[in-house]
């Protein structure tokens, strides 16, 4: 017999969890106890609980395994409920474990009592409470099933006080007992008819999302694509999944809408397979995307296919496994296209795409997105992360950073997550350490997690912040002035100098003003040894931001 905690506790080992992201509360204590002694699962104690989340969320997309929070009964629970939305919403595995009052105290409004199930049930893929002790090591095992199993997403167990003081019968049972693993293989009539609409098409194009990298199928894309001459692009957690400096890969989807060569392309397609993506606002511009008649959905969601634009063929399944069988049938098959004409054709198109697309940038004395972006690309070698926050530092980072070879983003997209960015990227960073990582935010969204800067000192989590600091919130200030006549509310901040706060916090600290400064602030800030920001005065208010450019290809699109 063991206790309910040590019996949790041995479910994450067995499930090979490395960290329990988690803020202390009186509720969970009994779980804390029993990491005490634990050799192979570590407590990383943050500062605020959506920062736990966001850190589990961070640590599950670089490493392809769930990341684990914890939080404590009423507040500390409802605290992670943004992060772990955000998970939701990004199709990112998260275990998510609450602590609750004592079954005898429930609706007789106990301390901090609240019914966190029911808050869960909308942003998770399933939500339970343990109504006894020997339940809660097969109903954490099904959290795990349920996380990964078809789209990921996170899973919800509430654990009772009295219950984790219970003592249980615990056998140790390895994963693959229950939950199998596999991939699902599409309908095979269905991916030969792809395959016959692909062969048939003349201009077809591959979007690729993110299950495509949740199920490793990068290579797979970059093979199909070579095989049918067709360009690449992909969604916003998409980004990275392929190399963008491959002479196949045009880039993001929704800035290649921005652009009069993207639009050309896309719009100009007779064929268009999507893998892995769900067709989303923010990827296809508030579905102004031009997607042809001939669409090809794969998904491991069937309630993805056909829910956003109508499909030719819909293929339910894991893109690697679908992709492979699409490759096996086109092999040896020659396509109707002129294959290195085509690639010629792809060439000059993304020339031309990336002049247009980083035309314009401001040059001078001051650090623009271009410039410091530049900047940051020289730092982005070897293996690597980048981490964004949500705004117009988000929109800089996907505009002007080639993800190459090696390079891998993460960035909130479901839920625009303000200060997802810094603790993302402490997660990120757990889940390889052997990485560089660097996180690009604006001045917003670090002040909004910036206690965390304790968090990556005490655990010695080294990973480098640029902080694109101009001193409010220039995107909704852009919207302001063109929307409602220049009326600017709200949107104007003090200038901190978050170098400073830095110090404060123990991490290194350097602020730049100047271009020329940005290299070598940033090899300092590698070099340091522990965590450290690089406070950026920046100044993007001679760029349109996209969100107005947005508003113009509506307008244009209306017409």
């Amino acid at each position: 017999m063991v206790s309910v905690s040590k019996a949790i506790v041995g479910v994450l080992r067995g499930e090979a969890v490395s960290y329990v992201f988690s803020l202390p509360g009186g509720h969970i204590q009994p779980i804390y106890d029993v990491i005490y002694d634990e050799d192979e699962v570590e407590l990383i104690s943050v500062r605020h609980e959506e920062a736990a989340a966001h850190m589990a969320d961070g640590y599950a997309r670089v490493k392809g395994r769930p990341g684990v929070c914890l939080g404590t009964a009423g507040p500390g629970a409802t605290n992670m409920v943004t992060g772990v939305a955000e998970a939701y919403a990004s199709s990112s595995p998260l275990i998510v474990l609450t602590g609750q009052v004592r079954t005898t105290e429930l609706y007789k409004g106990a301390i901090q009592e609240f019914d966190t199930v029911a808050v869960f049930r909308h942003f998770t893929k399933w939500s339970c409470r343990a109504p006894s002790g020997g339940r809660v090591p097969e109903l954490l095992r099904t959290a795990f099933r349920v996380a990964l199993s078809g789209r990921y997403g996170p899973a919800h167990l509430d654990l009772p006080r009295d219950v984790l003081l219970e003592d249980v019968e615990f056998e140790d049972v390895t994963p693959q007992h229950y939950r199998p693993e596999g991939r699902v293989r599409g309908d095979r009539g269905k991916v030969e008819e792809a395959v016959e609409l692909l062969l048939s098409a003349e201009k077809p194009v591959i979007l690729a999302g993110g299950g495509v990298k949740w199920s490793q199928a990068s290579s797979e894309v970059l093979e199909l694509a070579s095989l049918l001459g067709a360009p690449v692009l992909t969604t916003l957690t998409g980004k990275g999944v392929v190399p963008e400096d491959n002479p196949l890969v045009l880039g993001v989807a929704p800035a290649a809408l921005l652009t009069e060569s993207g639009w050309r392309l896309i719009s100009g397609c007779d064929v268009m397979l999507a893998v892995g993506c769900r067709f989303s606002g923010i990827s296809t511009v508030d579905w102004h995307l031009p997607v042809p008649r001939n669409l090809i959905h794969v998904d491991v969601d069937p309630c993805e296919i056909g829910k956003n634009y109508p499909v030719r063929v819909g293929i339910v399944g894991d893109a690697k496994a679908v992709l492979e069988e699409m490759i096996t049938s086109i092999k040896g098959r020659r396509p109707p296209v002129d294959r290195e004409k085509r690639l010629r054709e792809l060439r000059e198109v993304r020339e031309e795409f990336w002049g247009e697309l980083l035309k314009g940038a401001v040059k001078g004395g001051r650090v623009t997105p271009k410039a410091l972006m530049d900047e940051v690309k020289a730092f982005l070698k070897g293996e690597c992360v980048v981490v964004t926050d949500v705004g117009n530092n988000q929109l800089w980072s996907i505009k002007y950073i080639q993800a190459g070879e090696g390079v891998e983003f993460i960035t909130p997209v479901g839920f625009g997550t303000v200060g997802f960015g810094f603790p993302a990227s402490l997660g990120a960073k757990l889940a390889a350490p052997e990485k560089r990582v660097v996180c690009l935010t604006g001045d917003g969204g670090f002040a909004a997690m910036i206690q965390e800067l304790e968090t990556a000192v005490r655990h010695g989590i080294n990973v480098v912040v640029v902080v694109m600091n101009n001193r409010g919130t220039a995107e909704i200030k852009q919207i302001q002035q063109v929307k409602h006549s220049e009326r600017y509310i709200g949107v104007d901040y003090l200038d901190v100098d978050f170098s400073q706060v830095a110090k404060g916090f123990r991490a290194y600290g350097e602020r730049v003003e100047k271009p020329g400064d940005v290299h070598g602030a940033l090899e300092r800030a590698f070099e340091a040894g522990k965590p450290a920001v690089v406070d950026v005065v920046f100044d993007d208010s001679g760029e349109i931001s996209p969100w107005v450019l947005r508003e113009a290809l509506r307008r244009e699109v209306a017409r």
